[in-house]
């Protein structure tokens, strides 16, 4: 992200001022929605690149996949909905609105090892290819996932 924060300045005032966000801009919606109760936040954010994990994953598909798998907050780790609903058990996760031209990876290939308190590095194998097809990834009607059927899109890799 350095080396493009440098080349996009380096830009600025020149014809080629914007080149960086048009190849590699995208553009991500973090939402949490409440379970028990009709509440719902979310946030777009633009990225220039992403960080997938690979343990557990046989290819960038179950990457993608494992990325957009929802968390849910219960317990001690409710969520506070505000003063009208309190704290609620509610789950948490991401959609993709658009990906750039250029896709920046990040495979993150180290773990940190709880019983030796170190960085362990994960030698699963783990596939990629030249091409990739991220559509089964991307929100189609851009609406919230609430009103998005369940794994609606993530039925494997084209």
């Amino acid at each position: 992200r350095v080396l493009c924060d440098n080349l996009e300045t380096k830009m600025q005032h020149t014809p080629a001022e914007g080149t960086m966000q048009k190849l590699f801009k995208g553009k991500v919606r973090n939402y949490i929605r409440c379970l028990q109760v009709k509440y719902e936040s979310d946030r777009e954010e633009d990225f220039y690149d992403l960080q997938l994990c690979v343990s557990g994953c046989k290819d960038i598909y179950d990457s993608f996949r494992k990325e957009l798998q929802k968390e849910v907050l219960e317990g001690e780790n409710k969520y506070n909905a505000g003063q009208e609903h309190g704290m609620q058990d509610a789950e948490k996760g991401i959609q993709y609105l658009k990906f750039p031209p250029v896709l920046m990876l990040h495979l993150k290939r180290f773990e940190y090892d709880v019983e030796k308190g170190t960085m362990k590095k994960v030698i699963d194998e783990h596939q990629f290819y030249e091409e990739i097809n991220l559509g089964q990834f991307t929100a189609k009607d851009g609406k919230p996932p609430s009103m998005k059927e369940d794994n609606e899109g993530l039925e494997g890799a084209s």
